[in-house]
């Protein structure tokens, strides 16, 4: 696959508006951004594939779990706002590599990985309360026909106010090759099934199943 960092660069602008600011994540597949809506001078999170290649799958993917994904107003859910490709100018002013891109809310706060690693098991009661913000989040999906497809402790983050927000909803899955669909009983039963075992590993601090 040929990389995406040197065609976009701290400063790029997509669209006209955003502009990176610092890379995140390295892929493949997806590399993200955090960067800055100037439109409406906001922070925001932007993830970036490449149309072409082996790429190309994963990104009409991504671009197809993106639309799902974008009608979704929740409290407990990352918002995606926008979803566009764009041709990028080459190393030589030529026509560049064409790139898929999603523009989602930035969160902030803590991976619950992150916390686990820094701060060991949590407390019952926040787990608690935790498990009951990210469940009426993927209650709420799942009542407007999306799921997440992908929880897992890097996409539930623990805000300094202790709100979990649950991110990249069937984006997640789109870029490990299992783009979501229109819920049913198993696909629901996942979602539960991942967010049960994400709050068993932040009651003992390690995955289900896992070696002690």
């Amino acid at each position: 696959m040929v990389a995406v960092r040197p065609l976009v660069s701290t400063g790029d602008v997509l669209a006209g508006r955003y502009r990176l600011e610092t890379l995140c994540h390295e892929g493949p597949p997806a590399w993200t951004w955090r960067a800055t809506d100037e439109v409406l001078a906001r922070p925001v999170a932007v993830k970036i594939v490449l149309m072409t290649g082996p790429g190309g799958d994963v990104a009409a993917d991504l671009l197809a779990a993106a639309g799902r994904a974008s009608g979704l107003v929740a409290t407990g859910l990352a918002r995606v706002y926008d979803a566009a490709t764009e041709v990028r100018r080459g190393p030589r002013g030529g026509r560049g590599p064409e790139l898929a891109y999603v523009i989602s809310e930035w969160v902030e706060g803590r991976p619950l990985a992150a916390v686990l690693a820094a701060d060991g098991p949590l407390d019952p009661l926040v787990v608690a309360r935790i498990g009951s913000q990210a469940a009426a989040a993927l209650h709420e999906a799942h009542g407007r026909g999306v799921t997440h497809g992908r929880v897992h402790p890097g996409n539930l983050l623990i805000g300094a106010n202790g709100h979990a927000r649950l991110t990249d909803t069937a984006i997640a899955a789109a870029l490990a090759g299992a783009p979501s669909s229109p819920p049913n009983a198993a696909d629901i039963g996942a979602d539960t099934r991942d967010l049960a075992a994400c709050l068993y590993a932040a009651l003992t601090g390690r995955w289900p199943g896992a070696a002690t």
